[in-house]
């Protein structure tokens, strides 16, 4: 069996490099592991169809944006500007927006009302959001400094 053979292999490696405490406590864990590991369906790794449905909902990432939004809630009022979409302002921002405006650089969107890459001088109308949600974009932007003088420039006095 495949996996024995590498725990094996691994063993022999940790006792030379593993202190003894270590190694006991890591010998509980692999069991853990093993027990576990044996009442999964594996099935086959090399298909894109997930395992199971079970934990499908909302990806990670987004429970802590949703909860960091969530926590600063009362900044999102008034003309807001969001990429993508509305969802986040709609949802944290409710009857305090007045005006959603959303960004995306693809002119496909058909929610989009500005469409223009961030990073662009003169994409974004200046002095004029009083919230800015920037979510999960920057890590798109080629020039990462631009858009957020874009950004930054875009908002009102008191702008968040």
């Amino acid at each position: 069996m495949q996996i024995r053979r590498w725990t094996v292999r691994l063993s022999g490696h940790l006792e030379r490099v593993v202190p003894l405490v270590m190694r006991h406590h890591l010998s509980r864990l692999r069991h853990r592991v093993f027990k576990l590991g044996s009442h999964v369906e594996w099935g086959n790794l090399r298909t894109a169809v997930p395992f199971s449905t079970w934990g499908e909902g909302l990806p990670v990432d987004r429970y802590y944006i949703d909860s960091f939004v969530q926590s600063h809630s009362e900044y999102v009022r008034g003309h807001v500007l969001e990429v993508g979409a509305s969802g986040y302002a709609k949802r944290f921002g409710g009857t305090r927006v007045s005006r959603i405006d959303v960004l995306d650089i693809d002119p496909r969107n058909d929610v989009a009302t500005i469409t223009g890459d961030l990073s662009t001088p003169g994409v974004l109308p200046e002095s004029t959001f009083d919230c800015f949600l920037l979510l999960q974009t920057l890590q798109y932007v080629p020039d990462i400094t631009a858009a957020l003088q874009q950004a930054w420039e875009s908002l009102a006095p008191g702008g968040r």
